[in-house]
Protein backbone atom coordinates (compact mmCIF):
# COMPACT_ATOMS: atom_id res chain seq x y z
CA UNK A 1 0.00 0.00 0.00
CA UNK A 2 2.84 2.50 0.82
CA UNK A 3 4.97 1.69 -2.33
CA UNK A 4 1.38 2.30 -4.44
CA UNK A 5 1.74 6.15 -2.75
CA UNK A 6 5.33 6.50 -3.36
CA UNK A 7 4.18 5.47 -6.92
CA UNK A 8 1.09 8.25 -7.52
CA UNK A 9 3.28 10.96 -5.72
CA UNK A 10 5.93 11.15 -8.40
CA UNK A 11 3.40 10.55 -10.93
CA UNK A 12 1.83 13.80 -9.37
CA UNK A 13 5.49 15.56 -9.39
CA UNK A 14 5.95 14.32 -13.48
CA UNK A 15 2.81 16.02 -14.06
CA UNK A 16 3.14 18.95 -12.57
CA UNK A 17 7.26 19.62 -13.43
CA UNK A 18 7.43 19.12 -17.25
CA UNK A 19 10.92 17.41 -18.62
CA UNK A 20 11.40 14.77 -15.64
CA UNK A 21 13.89 11.70 -16.25
CA UNK A 22 12.68 9.13 -13.64
CA UNK A 23 14.37 5.74 -12.74
CA UNK A 24 12.21 3.42 -10.38
CA UNK A 25 13.73 0.27 -8.61
CA UNK A 26 11.24 -2.26 -7.28
CA UNK A 27 12.82 -4.62 -4.42
CA UNK A 28 11.91 -5.73 -1.48
CA UNK A 29 13.91 -5.80 2.22
CA UNK A 30 14.20 -8.63 4.22
CA UNK A 31 13.34 -8.22 8.24
CA UNK A 32 13.88 -10.93 10.95
CA UNK A 33 12.44 -10.16 14.33
CA UNK A 34 13.78 -12.46 17.00
CA UNK A 35 11.24 -13.08 19.76
CA UNK A 36 12.61 -14.31 23.30
CA UNK A 37 10.53 -16.58 25.32
CA UNK A 38 9.36 -15.42 28.62
CA UNK A 39 9.26 -18.69 30.17
CA UNK A 40 12.12 -21.58 30.23
CA UNK A 41 11.35 -24.33 28.32
CA UNK A 42 10.62 -22.45 24.94
CA UNK A 43 13.24 -22.03 22.02
CA UNK A 44 13.66 -18.27 20.24
CA UNK A 45 10.49 -17.29 17.59
CA UNK A 46 12.44 -16.03 14.82
CA UNK A 47 9.81 -14.26 12.34
CA UNK A 48 11.22 -13.32 8.83
CA UNK A 49 9.13 -10.54 6.66
CA UNK A 50 9.95 -9.57 2.81
CA UNK A 51 8.64 -5.82 3.01
CA UNK A 52 8.21 -4.08 -0.85
CA UNK A 53 10.84 -1.30 -1.45
CA UNK A 54 10.68 1.46 -4.49
CA UNK A 55 12.88 4.11 -4.93
CA UNK A 56 12.23 6.75 -7.16
CA UNK A 57 14.62 9.35 -8.66
CA UNK A 58 13.09 12.22 -10.73
CA UNK A 59 15.29 14.32 -12.87
CA UNK A 60 15.40 17.42 -14.78
CA UNK A 61 18.94 16.10 -16.37
CA UNK A 62 18.93 13.39 -18.74
CA UNK A 63 19.65 10.31 -16.89
CA UNK A 64 22.00 7.17 -17.88
CA UNK A 65 20.27 5.13 -19.81
CA UNK A 66 22.15 1.58 -18.86
CA UNK A 67 19.93 1.93 -15.46
CA UNK A 68 17.36 -0.35 -15.57
CA UNK A 69 13.49 0.67 -15.56
CA UNK A 70 14.48 3.85 -17.06
CA UNK A 71 10.98 5.93 -17.96
CA UNK A 72 10.99 8.31 -20.84
CA UNK A 73 10.43 12.29 -19.82
CA UNK A 74 7.04 13.03 -19.82
CA UNK A 75 6.60 15.26 -22.91
CA UNK A 76 4.59 12.51 -24.68
CA UNK A 77 0.71 13.62 -24.90
CA UNK A 78 -1.67 11.81 -22.93
CA UNK A 79 -4.76 10.42 -24.38
CA UNK A 80 -7.90 12.28 -23.37
CA UNK A 81 -10.16 10.95 -21.09
CA UNK A 82 -13.31 9.46 -22.47
CA UNK A 83 -16.32 11.20 -22.27
CA UNK A 84 -14.87 14.83 -22.21
CA UNK A 85 -14.75 16.08 -25.62
CA UNK A 86 -17.00 19.09 -26.83
CA UNK A 87 -19.52 17.12 -27.02
CA UNK A 88 -20.35 15.11 -23.65
CA UNK A 89 -21.08 16.43 -19.93
CA UNK A 90 -19.15 15.84 -17.24
CA UNK A 91 -21.03 12.44 -16.61
CA UNK A 92 -19.51 11.17 -20.41
CA UNK A 93 -22.96 11.59 -21.85
CA UNK A 94 -23.61 12.41 -25.42
CA UNK A 95 -24.84 16.34 -25.33
CA UNK A 96 -25.62 15.46 -29.44
CA UNK A 97 -24.93 18.16 -31.72
CA UNK A 98 -22.58 19.45 -33.87
CA UNK A 99 -19.61 20.73 -31.54
CA UNK A 100 -21.34 23.39 -29.07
Amino acid sequence: ASTKKVSTLADYVKRELKNLYEIRKIGAREIHEYWIPTEEDLDTLVVQRSIPTLHILLSTNKIDTSESDVQPDNNRKRPSKPGRGKNHNRRGEDRGGEGR
